[in-house]
């Protein structure tokens, strides 16, 4: 069984919608919610990626091996994030409390996602982050959906699997 490092927060679990925020820490909108999963169950339902936006207070950056991305990684894994068959995978990790300076936007990728680069999502990662950090969680969420669905649907060639 997948567990966070130690430090971290223990991991959400994933429910019927591609945003996860139990808490409710990012006060997303319904509406909002509904059209990111919409566009994440569409990359699903073309077997582009399985897309997962977490938004998960207390994450720290508690240096390389015990940061937001490897939270976001083993998050992934925990859910087992990504088609059995093409097994790409990705997720946005939204901290609401992260201290000045600190990522407040992590984004982690599975290895099959290999075509989904930095190139791709930063600037969808520092857009995002620049509503997060006022706390215009509602903007990022959206920002991430919207981009996300554009540049993998750009990016993923050929996502059916025989």
């Amino acid at each position: 069984s997948v567990v966070p490092e130690k430090g971290q927060p223990a991991f959400p679990k994933f429910s019927t919608s591609w945003v996860v925020d139990p808490a409710n820490s990012c006060r997303f909108g319904p509406e909002t919610v509904k059209f990111a999963h919409d566009l994440f169950e569409g990359l699903k339902e073309d077997h582009i990626a399985e897309v997962a936006v977490v938004c998960q207070p207390g994450v720290k950056d508690n240096g390389p091996f015990n940061d937001g991305k490897i939270w976001a990684m083993q998050w992934g894994n925990y859910v087992r994030l990504g088609d059995k068959k093409d097994r790409r995978g990705g997720v946005f990790l939204i901290i609401p409390d992260a201290p000045a300076g600190k990522d407040r936007i992590v984004v982690e990728r599975s290895v099959w996602n290999y075509q989904y680069t930095a190139l791709d999502y930063w600037d969808t990662m520092e857009s995002a982050a620049g509503y997060a950090n006022y706390g215009q969680f509602n903007e990022a969420l959206e920002l991430i959906a919207r981009e996300a669905n554009e540049k993998l649907r750009e990016v993923v060639k050929n996502p059916q699997i025989q």
